[in-house]
């Protein structure tokens, strides 16, 4: 396994959008700037090189029979996220906030664990702050390292 160094929020502080987009690659700016700038998971993705993280497979089926995909994985420490947009809809019921889309993530969830996996759940507030990537930061340190 490769070696790295997980740098810790402490040590870089939240960047704007613009600063981010240094840890793109050169086909992932491009995308972004003529759509308006990076979806959610990819801005995650950012922060999450930002600090050193190995980089995580995107929409992994994780389970036998579902279709259930995690938004990252990192399959080898059984570790996902799950980066809820539209929770904050201004009073209205989105995906993850009507109680339909809340008891769906709860049974994902519920899966995923009897499966083995560990699920965060992070929401566009943690991933604009860093805070998500920096939940994975920890959780690596805790757990794989």
């Amino acid at each position: 396994m490769k070696i790295f160094r997980l740098k810790s929020l402490e040590e870089i502080t939240a960047p704007s959008v613009i600063d981010l987009l240094s840890y793109a690659t050169p086909a992932e700016a491009v995308a972004w700037v003529r759509s308006g700038g990076p979806a959610l998971t990819d801005e995650c993705v950012l922060h999450l090189r930002r600090l050193g993280i190995p980089e995580p497979v995107r929409e992994l089926r994780f389970h036998p029979s579902r279709r259930w995909r995690f938004d990252l994985a990192w399959p080898t420490w059984k570790l996902a996220v799950e980066v809820d947009g539209g929770t904050y809809a201004r009073g209205r019921a989105s995906g993850h906030t009507s109680i339909t889309g809340m008891a769906r993530d709860r049974e994902k969830d519920a899966e995923a664990a009897i499966l083995g996996w560990t699920t965060l759940r992070i929401d566009a507030v943690h991933v604009k702050d860093g805070t998500g990537a920096d939940w994975v930061r920890r959780w690596i340190e805790a757990n794989a390292l």
